[in-house]
Parts: structure tokens; sequence; C-alpha cells
């Protein structure tokens, strides 16, 4: 179980992130349409060394230093969060079907948080016709990733590993689009 500690202190601080991101209501990155929060995070310390004054929203005094270092803070985080995990695999303790169904969502879970935070730090830098074309191409991946999951997970219909493949998939690319949004947006 020492996994699921690492994996609970991630969540938590990506979470701690999230409310220090998201001062007012925003899309959300799984469901551009949702005009709701998705998350209420309780804590109030940031475990995962980003500065906070960067991610609060303050807008130096040349705009494009902003956008280089919030770029760069997001990169760290996701290469420091992809590393974690990664590491969270390799000791893995409950190697059952079960076990890896559990890991593989809250993995899903803390790479979605992720992504739906990057989405509305995104919303909040980009002109509203950019954010358009933004929240459409999301709609469009959000469709493409759920049905690449399901297209997986049929190789292995009715089977123990059916649940898995899906949710690994959901997963890996959730995680990529992470990368995708800040490289290709955070510029």
């Amino acid at each position: 179980m020492k996994h699921h500690k690492y994996l609970i202190a991630l969540l938590a601080s990506l979470f701690v992130v999230l409310a220090a991101c998201n001062t007012t209501d925003q899309d959300s990155a799984t469901d551009p349409d949702n005009d709701t929060e998705m998350l209420d995070p309780s804590e109030d310390e940031d475990s995962n060394g980003i500065d906070n004054e960067a991610d609060q929203g303050e807008v130096p005094d040349d705009p494009n230093e902003e956008v280089e270092g919030l770029r760069e803070a997001y990169l760290a985080r996701l290469n420091e969060t992809r590393d974690e995990v990664e590491e969270m695999r390799e000791n893995l303790e409950d190697d059952t079907t079960a076990g890896m169904l559990a890991f593989e969502s809250e993995r899903f879970e803390a790479w979605d948080a992720l992504l739906n935070e990057i989405y509305n730090t995104l919303e909040e830098q980009l002109s509203e016709g950019e954010m358009e074309e933004l929240r459409e191409e999301q709609r469009e991946w959000i469709d493409y990733r759920d049905e690449t999951a399901e297209e997986a997970a049929e190789e292995y219909e009715g089977g123990s590993m059916e649940s898995l493949e899906r949710i690994a998939v959901l997963a890996n690319l959730t995680e990529d689009r992470s990368y995708e949004l800040v490289e290709n947006y955070m510029e």
C-alpha cells in the first residue's frame, strides 16, 4: 500500500496547485461545456516545489516573461508527475488486476486534474478567439480519447483486462495531451 501514500500525496499537491490557479470558475478540460469548478481542494500547502506566485496569475511587466515562466513551471511539474508515477508503478505492491486497475485509475485522475488545470490556465491567457478554437479542439480530442480507449478495451472484451486497458489508455492519452497543451499553447 506504499504506492497509495505517494499517489495520495501527489494528488493532494495537484489539487492545491489547482486551487491556486483556479481563482474563478473555468470550463473543464474534460467537459468544455461545463461551467462549474470540478475540484474543491481542502489543503493549503503546495508540496510539489512550484512557486505559487507564478501560479496565482500575477502578471509581470513583460507578459511574455509570465508565459515562459509558467510554461517551464508546467513542463517541470509534468515531468515530475511522470517520474513519480513511473516510480510508483515500478514499486507496485499489489500486482493483481484489481491492484493495477486501482493504480491506473489513480494515475488517470492525477493526469486529468493536471490537464484541467492547464486548460483553465490557458483560458486565462488566450484571447477569446484562440480559446474558442482550443475549446473545439478539446471537444474533438475528448471524443478521440474516449473512442481510442474503447477500441483498445474491445481487444479484452469480457475479460478482466478490459477495464484495465480502458483506463490505462485514458491515462496515457491524457498525459500526452497535458504535454501537448503546454508545449503548443503556453509559448
